[in-house]
């Protein structure tokens, strides 16, 4: 089974910890958590918890976030470190990531947050993965030096007029035996030469042959406990002091565990060289003399695309440059020579006229004595990020336009067009006083004008009604238990509940609460339950069920009754309307589904209707949450 992750979280407000939490939850994370205030406390969890990941608030009694990122880094562990707070500037978001910091989430945006730790955890494994793959590909390369300054090796000698062999202790080992567990022999020796003047001898022990040419120095070979062996040998033959040869010295190295080694560092690099030339990523290594060393496909494709030029090794980078950018480039590139990385972003205007977006880093490429070896020109491509980005802000501007023009609308509607139907209201008030102008037909006439004004100013003041639901859209959002708001309810319309012995009932077992505009929600629960009670069956007490349930992170709000119904066949396209009424037996103005609907667009919802004439009606809102 998964263990849950472990979190250490810097928070001295438990109500806004357990939101955070909850928001965990919600996601299915699984966790424990060590919530502390402080900075001791701090400090002492950093070693007893053990904790895989840190969530901080920025400012707490005398201790903040960057005290706690600073102390993280002096223990030396590397463990992500997520900011969350109510605020901060984009000044101190940016410099806070340089610092160290993995992430950072506004409190009001914690759906990202699940997510971000998930991300961070999963990048925090990888990393040392990584470091851990790269530390054995230094091991390896370590075990190879030290294999050759190091590892023993056999020797043997042949005397030629005696045919006496002497074979070393570590000769038997290579080939399998004990020391002296078989006296070895030469089974063929050829001293006068083949066509290539090389020398052959064919050395036995036992069953093991080992056959030995001068112009040859690796061998494979199946020892005595049939383990298949890879072994360097040399030999050469000393002449007598009558020039005849006299005697053979060679030497046997076991070179198996060389070769294991070299195969899995070439397996390696070929692995590298694989992620190397399929990354999205472009990587130019350039000389501390400026010429290009070497690159991947991908620079090559990104290069050519901006300057229409093939990157070729040996030419210098200064041929490709941007001729507007050429001093930030030049200054860019003496910067990483001098050991300090630097980033940015850069169009440019590609062959075909297109405007790209990359984002370059210069970094430093140095050795084990700090020696400056050159520079790595990394280049990625962001233009789709950045396409996005102009999209959002277009959208944003547009958006701005929009919201200004409902606002003067609305400034009309409250100002301009009240205050004339207020005055027209006054004036026939007064001629209505006078004696002298009151006659039958007057009368008829100022009893009609006083009609119309009225309807007038009612549709004015739903006018506001409706516009004022638009506005507020910055209201504050809170902790909302959904059976205190039913409460709420009911005591609003606890006359009519009595007179129709109505019933209501509650399910919010899946989730009790939800965090949102509470003004919002109660008048959404206000206008659904007033229509069930008005639009309710005369022979049947009415029964309304509300439910909650939370999915994906939607909330899902159920509203049911056994009312009259709706025809949805007929109406079912002006449902939302404003002054739409399907029932003319209720003297009701048609203003509550409108209502309805304009609260669930400001709150970022959809609201559904289900309902048949003499059925009942289900309405269900999803809100994000």
């Amino acid at each position: 089974m998964q263990q849950p992750l472990k979190i250490l979280h810097l928070e001295d407000v438990s109500t806004e910890a357990e939101l955070i939490h909850r928001e965990l939850r919600k996601a299915n994370l699984q966790f424990e958590v060590c919530v502390v205030d402080n900075k001791e406390d701090y400090i002492k969890q950093l070693a007893v918890f053990c904790p895989q990941i840190i969530l901080s608030d920025h400012s707490l009694p005398f201790f903040n976030s960057n005290e706690a990122l600073f102390l993280l880094q002096e223990t030396n562990v590397h463990i992500p470190f997520i900011l969350v707070t109510a605020t901060v500037s984009e000044e101190f978001a940016v410099d806070i990531i340089k610092k160290g910091a993995t992430d950072y989430i506004l409190k009001d945006r914690l759906q990202r947050l699940p997510s971000a730790i998930l991300k961070a955890v999963e990048n925090n494994r990888l990393e040392l993965e990584h470091k851990t793959f790269l530390q054995e590909i230094i091991a390896n390369e370590t075990l190879m030096n030290d294999a050759q300054a190091l590892a023993s090796f056999g020797s043997f000698e042949i005397n030629l007029a005696s045919k006496n062999i002497r074979m070393s202790n570590e000769a038997y080992v290579i080939l399998g035996f004990q020391p002296g567990e078989h006296p070895p022999s030469y089974k063929e020796l050829n001293i006068t030469g083949s066509n290539d003047g090389a020398y052959k001898i064919r050395l036995a022990i036992a069953d093991i042959y080992v056959d030995l040419c001068q112009d040859k120095k690796d061998y494979t070979l199946v020892d005595k406990n049939g383990r298949l062996k890879f072994i360097s040998a040399e030999f050469k033959i000393e002449k007598g002091s009558s020039g005849e040869a006299g005697t053979i010295k060679g030497f046997l190295y076991n070179i198996t565990k060389l070769k294991a080694a070299e195969n899995m560092l070439q397996q390696t690099q070929a692995n590298l060289k694989t992620i190397f030339e399929t990354t999205d990523t472009g990587y130019i290594f350039i000389s501390k003399d400026q010429q290009i060393l070497s690159f991947n496909k991908k620079a090559a494709f990104f290069v050519e695309d901006q300057t229409g030029l093939s990157l070729i090794e040996g030419t210098t980078y200064q041929r490709y440059n941007n001729i507007q950018q050429q001093d930030f480039i030049t200054n860019a590139f003496e910067k990483a020579l001098a050991g300090e990385s630097t980033a940015n972003e850069s169009s440019f205007i590609n062959r075909n006229g297109e405007t790209k977006w990359y984002f370059l880093r210069w970094l430093p490429v140095t050795g084990n004595n700090n020696r400056n070896h050159g520079v790595i020109l990394v280049m990625s491509d962001i233009t789709e990020r950045k396409l996005a980005d102009i999209e959002r802000d277009r959208i944003a501007a547009d958006l701005i336009t929009r919201n200004n023009a409902l606002e003067q609308f609305t400034y009309i509607v409250s100002h301009n067009l009240r205050a004339p139907v207020a005055n027209i209201m006054g004036l026939a008030g007064i001629l209505k006083g006078v004696e002298n102008f009151r006659t039958a037909e007057t009368e008829q006439f100022l009893d009609a004008l006083n009609t119309s004004v009225s309807q007038l100013d009612s549709v004015v003041n739903d006018l506001n009604q409706i516009l004022r639901i638009s506005q507020r859209t910055n209201e504050q959002k809170q902790v909302i238990y959904f059976q205190q708001l039913v409460e709420d309810v009911k005591i609003e319309f606890t006359d009519l509940i009595d007179r129709y012995g109505a019933i209501i009932r509650t399910d919010f077992f899946d989730n009790p609460y939800t965090y949102s505009v509470k003004s919002f929600l109660y008048n959404i629960f206000c206008n659904l339950v007033s229509n069930s009670l008005h639009y309710r069956k005369d022979t049947e007490k009415p029964v309304i069920e509300i439910k909650s349930v939370l999915k994906d992170n939607t909330l899902k709000l159920t509203f049911t009754d056994n009312g009259k119904g709706i025809d949805l066949k007929r109406f079912g396209n002006k449902l939302f309307g404003l002054y739409q009424r399907f029932d003319n037996s209720i003297g009701r103005k048609g203003m509550g589904l409108c209502i309805i609907k304009a609260l669930t667009d400001n709150l970022g919802g959809t609201i559904k209707v289900y309902s048949e004439v003499n059925t009942g009606t289900t309405f269900i809102i999803e809100l994000p949450v």
